[in-house]
């Protein structure tokens, strides 16, 4: 078999895993053959991946794209990929909250930053035009996060005015909604801060993956990111749906009891079709801020005593353990100014990717 080698890197950014490329060492090909190397890259067409570089999860079907064009004031600026499991897709039209923290240690590694005890990278991301500040402690290598068992530097991520990412509303379609399914009516809340979310109560449905996407999918076009039912579902990266629910007794999926006394609020969310085993970076942005927007779903659960402050912290609780999030309030206009976590990241692998000359070729 005749095949191409393209450098790459592997990183793992909070609970996700991504292959990072270099827009120069692509810059033979065509916006199509980069498409085509990014699914082979992760072997989208298989649901066990084995034939590619992927995890057969949503959150290790990633991709990272960085480019040469830095805008003014940052120090890199990438485009992430997420590539199906098992369909022959890949979708920009979203962004990855964890692997933004691994964004900021491939700048520093790869000198687009100088490094220093602690270090803070600018990074642009193109998919939602938004400025990531990844600030990395040197001086803190043992820093642990739910769902990663090793520890490694602390990373502090804050994203500025993350609302309207995609739709260019935080609350495109007002604080609720209701939408029919199955003959019933189910009140949602569509929030789009760094990627879109539809936010519902966990009800005797919820169970359902067929019953998600439907809510998922006719979300999708009331809100204009799809102009049909058949295209939503080909757009399967966003919007993405999670279930909120009130603090509860639970055992993670590793065995760590869990108290109800302990965080804010629940939520189980899908992506790409499946139920996510931890919960994805730009969701837990998502929820944190939404319970600041007053009469949200998940704002209605959590209820703040006061919206009068401007600096606010969030426990959410979700199947790996309990994760932190950092909400900024504009009072003046009710909207959100800016949202961050603490992650970790670590780099994995760097070396060759092969590709088959006839994926190139567009012969396959």
């Amino acid at each position: 078999m005749n095949q191409t080698s393209i450098p790459c890197k592997i990183y793992r950014g909070g609970t996700s895993r991504g292959i990072f490329f270099k827009e120069k060492d692509l810059a033979l090909y065509t916006k199509e053959q980069i498409d085509e190397i990014v699914k082979f890259s992760i072997d989208a067409q298989n649901s066990s991946q084995v034939d590619g570089l992927g995890g057969a999860s949503s959150h290790t079907s990633k991709v990272i794209v960085v480019h040469d064009d830095v805008p003014e004031n940052h120090h890199i600026s990438y485009t992430f990929y997420q590539v199906g499991i098992g369909t022959n897709i890949v979708n920009t039209d979203g962004t990855c909250g964890n692997l933004m923290a691994s964004v900021g240690l491939y700048a520093a590694e790869e000198g687009y930053v100088q490094k220093e005890a602690l270090t803070t990278v600018r990074a642009f991301n193109r998919n939602i035009d938004k400025t990531v500040e990844i600030t990395i402690d040197y001086s803190n290598a043992d820093y642990k996060i739910s769902g990663i068992h090793f520890p490694a530097e602390k990373l502090a991520l804050r994203i500025m005015d993350p609302g309207g990412s995609v739709t260019g509303k935080t609350l495109p379609l007002g604080t609720t909604t209701s939408i029919e399914v199955n003959g019933e009516a189910v009140d949602v809340s569509f929030i789009d801060i760094i990627n879109p979310f539809v936010f519902l109560e966990a009800n005797t449905n919820t169970g359902s993956l067929n019953y998600l996407d439907k809510i998922r999918t006719k979300l999708s076009v009331e809100a204009g990111i799809a102009s049909s039912i058949s295209e939503a579902v080909s757009i399967a990266s966003i919007p993405k749906i999670a279930i909120v629910e009130k603090p509860k007794d639970y055992i993670t999926h590793t065995g760590k009891k869990i108290s109800a006394n302990d965080y804010d609020i629940y939520s189980t969310m899908v992506s790409m079709n499946n139920f996510h085993k931890s919960y994805a970076g730009s969701g837990l942005y998502n929820l944190a801020a939404a319970i600041l927007l007053e009469g949200t779903i998940p704002n209605r659960i959590v209820s703040p005593k006061t919206l009068d402050q401007e600096f606010y912290t969030i426990k959410i609780g979700h199947p790996a353990g309990i994760s932190t999030v950092n909400v900024q309030l504009n009072r003046e206009t009710g909207d959100i100014r800016s949202v961050g976590l603490d992650r970790n990241a670590r780099k994995i692998m760097d070396g060759e990717i092969y590709i088959p000359n006839s994926i190139l070729e567009g012969t396959v």
